[in-house]
C-alpha cells in the first residue's frame, strides 16, 4: 500500500479513508487502496505544480536533463490527479445508494482498470461521463464491463459525437403484457430510410463504421428481427417510448424487423448512461418503415 502521507510530488495533506463519507469516493477509495478525498480548486492545484517546478528549476545540484524529467513528470502527476478528481466529483453527483448497493464493494481489478484509463481524461464532457460511468458501477457493481472502459479510453471526440447522434435512433422498450420482451433500456431501429435521417444531423456513414470497429453497434444486410415465433400474436403489441411520445406497433407477424443497424450488449450499456437527444422526423421515419412493411402505426 501506497504512504497516504506522501504521495505524489506534493506533500499532501490527507485524510483516512474512514473519514471519508461520500459512498462513491468509500468505495473508490477502498478498492483502489490509496485515493484521496477530493480537495482544493483547479486553480489551486495548478499553482501548486508551477511552484513546485520552479523550486526544481532553482536546484542546482540537479543536472539539465534531470531537471526537465522531474519537471515532465510533475506535469503528467498532477494532471491526472486533477483529472481523476474532478471525475470523483461528477460520480458524486450521480450516486445513488440504498441498504443493499452501500456495502457492495468494488472490484479491486475493475477499479485500477478503471483509473489507469481515466486518469487521462482530460475534456470537461468527457469527464462528466466517466463520472456517471464510475457512480453506476458503484451503484450496481458489476454493470459496467471493463470492456465499455477500454472503449471509452480510445474514443476520439468524433467518435463519441457520432455515438450521441446514432442514440438519437433509440426508442426504450415498453414491455406487452405477458411476454417478456426486454432487450435492455433501449432499442436502435435504423432501417429503410434512416440515411435521410443521418444526413440531417450529419451522421455520416464513415462515422458508423467506426462505431461498429469499436464494438459498440453491429450492421446487417438484412434486418434484425424480433422473433415471435410459436406465439399467440392476438391482441398483442409492440410499444416504444420516444421523449414523450408512445409508439404502438400492431398486426405483428412472427418476424418484426428492428432495422439494419443494432446495439451490441456493451453499446446498450453505454446507450443507459448517456443523455439521449431527439432527433426531429423520427417519429415520422419509425411510422413510414413499419407501415411500408404491413404493420400498423399509431403514434401519440
Amino acid at each position: 500500500m501506497v504512504d497516504t502521507k506522501n504521495v505524489g510530488l506534493i506533500n499532501l495533506d490527507l485524510k483516512p479513508l474512514a473519514d471519508v463519507a461520500n459512498n462513491v469516493i468509500n468505495k473508490f477509495a477502498q478498492a483502489a487502496s490509496w485515493y484521496v478525498i477530493p480537495r482544493g480548486q483547479k486553480k489551486d492545484w495548478e499553482i501548486a505544480v508551477e511552484e513546485y517546478i520552479q523550486s526544481i528549476k532553482n536546484d542546482d545540484s540537479l543536472e539539465p536533463i534531470a531537471k526537465a524529467a522531474k519537471i515532465s513528470s510533475a506535469r503528467k502527476e498532477i494532471r491526472e490527479y486533477i483529472n481523476m478528481q474532478d471525475i470523483l466529483r461528477h460520480a458524486q453527483e450521480f450516486g445513488e445508494f440504498n441498504d443493499k448497493t452501500d456495502d457492495e464493494p468494488l472490484d479491486e481489478e475493475w477499479t485500477m482498470f478503471f483509473y489507469d484509463r481515466a486518469k487521462n481524461v482530460s475534456r470537461d464532457d468527457a469527464k462528466i461521463l466517466w463520472g456517471r460511468i464510475l457512480a453506476n458501477e458503484c451503484n450496481s457493481v458489476g454493470s459496467i464491463p471493463k470492456q465499455l472502459i477500454h472503449i471509452l479510453s480510445v474514443m476520439s471526440v468524433a467518435d463519441a459525437d457520432a455515438f450521441e447522434k446514432i442514440s438519437g435512433f433509440i426508442a426504450n422498450r415498453i414491455l406487452s403484457d405477458g411476454i417478456n420482451l426486454s432487450f435492455g433500456r433501449g432499442t436502435l431501429i435504423m432501417g429503410g430510410q434512416y440515411r435521410k435521417l443521418c444526413d440531417k444531423i450529419n451522421l455520416k456513414d464513415s462515422s458508423i463504421t467506426n462505431l461498429e470497429s469499436l464494438g459498440l453497434i453491429k450492421r446487417s444486410i438484412i434486418d434484425y428481427e424480433y422473433d415471435f415465433s410459436g406465439r399467440n400474436l392476438k391482441g398483442i403489441v409492440m410499444n416504444f417510448s420516444y421523449h414523450g411520445h408512445t409508439i404502438t406497433i400492431s398486426n405483428l407477424r412472427e418476424k418484426v424487423p428492428a432495422g439494419l443497424i443494432t446495439l451490441t450488449e456493451v453499446g446498450t450499456v453505454l446507450s443507459n448512461v448517456i443523455v439521449k437527444k431527439e432527433i426531429d422526423g423520427f417519429l415520422d421515419y419509425v411510422k413510414d418503415f413499419y407501415e411500408s412493411k404491413g404493420f400498423s402505426v399509431e403514434i401519440m
